[in-house]
């Protein structure tokens, strides 16, 4: 399946703008954490904090190294990579992952991009937590109390709204749209109820 190369600098600014305003809070907890352990050194809840947000930095920055980065490398990021990234992404286990793809390592490249920015989109569809299937062929089953994607996040997965419609909120399935459309696919949405949905990548 052929890929063709994203360079359009909107979609670049937004995804920039995305990582910045995840990044945000974590970092700045870090840099307050450590202005109030200057001032009570001893401060056991603050040393707590700092730990907790540092780690929480360095787990967004490799899942964003691997929704965006690894330039000039081809077979990265691996699935096995992915499955790494997401295991402490969301705070206190919120979303659980449960893979049925059995050779991960096999999934290279911008096939596993999508399938990041696939997970990513259906976890937005999870406010109260849930589970995440990964079925072959990028198929997701999404399932948790009031599982449901926004409408503004459906439609930019489907390829609905333009580039110049999209948001920092919105970039991500605007991001796995197009990475399925440059690998000659899209994207179909399929709701069983209001416990659970079906993101299906077709082509």
């Amino acid at each position: 399946m052929g890929y063709k190369t994203m360079t359009d600098l909107t979609l670049m600014h937004l995804m920039c703008a995305k990582i910045c305003h995840d990044l945000s809070a974590p970092a700045s907890a870090v840099a307050m954490g450590l202005e109030m352990l200057s001032e009570a050194p001893q401060d056991i809840p603050t040393r707590d904090l700092i730990h907790y947000s540092a780690t929480a930095t360095i787990s967004k920055l490799e899942l964003f190294r691997c929704l965006t980065g690894f330039s000039g490398m081809a077979n990265k990021p691996t699935g096995i990579d992915l499955k790494k990234v997401l295991k402490n992404y969301w705070p206190e286990n919120k979303i659980t992952v449960i893979w049925k793809i059995s050779d991960l390592e096999n999934l290279q490249g911008p096939p596993a991009r999508l399938l990041l920015a696939t997970i990513l989109t259906a976890a937005d569809g999870l406010p109260r937590g849930g589970t995440l299937t990964i079925q072959p062929q990028l198929n997701i089953t999404v399932e948790g109390p009031t599982a449901r994607l926004r409408e503004e996040a459906a439609q930019a997965l489907t390829g609905q709204t333009s580039l110049s419609q999209q948001s920092a909120s919105t970039i991500v399935p605007f991001f796995a749209h197009t990475l399925a459309n440059n690998l000659g696919g899209k994207f179909h949405i399929h709701v069983e109820n209001d416990h659970q949905f079906e993101i299906q990548m077709v082509g």
